[in-house]
């Protein structure tokens, strides 16, 4: 997970630019792709591969 928070951090606060020139379905399409890999990666992952596997979707889901 620290990778993936890393790798989301260092793009800088895109969510917060576009929110602030009023493109705010931007970002509410964004964050939504973004849950929805991740709830799918997690019904994928978390039989396999535990408490490991939520932590891999978490922070695939945050590099999209």
């Amino acid at each position: 997970m620290c990778i993936g928070q890393l790798f989301n951090s260092s793009v800088g606060s895109v969510g917060l630019l576009l929110n602030m020139t009023e493109y705010e379905s931007y970002t509410v399409h964004g964050i939504t792709i973004s849950a929805i890999i991740n709830f799918i990666l997690c019904l994928v992952m978390v039989p396999h591969f535990g408490a490991a596997g939520v932590a891999l979707s978490v922070s695939l889901s945050l590099v999209f």
